[in-house]
């Protein structure tokens, strides 16, 4: 992706990520992390566009979900984006905030 955001004019003032700056942290740390920051809410896994996708859960029942599939458009035999809309809505998740798409309700 960088190599495309770099040929782009548009995103001309891009700045890289310098890897070596950056620390690694394990979800349960940084859930902790968020808490000692007083940002009411969890980050949890979600996969189904990626192995590595994530969701946050806000304490007003809502959710950021990224990448994750609309549930609309999930195989049937899509059992990891399932289990992850699964896992939202046993949170109690009311309302869905989706990178690419409008915001919906549950």
């Amino acid at each position: 992706m960088e190599r495309i955001i770099l040929k782009n004019k548009e995103y001309q003032n891009y700045k890289r990520i310098d890897k070596e700056q950056t620390t690694r942290l394990t979800l349960e740390r940084f859930n902790d992390l968020l808490k000692e920051l007083e940002v009411f809410g969890e980050v949890i896994k979600t996969p189904g566009h990626s192995v590595d996708s994530v969701s946050f859960l806000t304490k007003d029942n809502e959710a950021l979900i990224g990448d994750l599939p609309p549930q609309s458009q999930i195989m049937a035999d899509d059992s990891v984006s399932l289990a992850s809309w699964a896992l939202i809505k046993s949170r109690g998740v009311k309302k869905i905030f989706p990178s690419h798409a409008a915001i919906f309700e549950l």
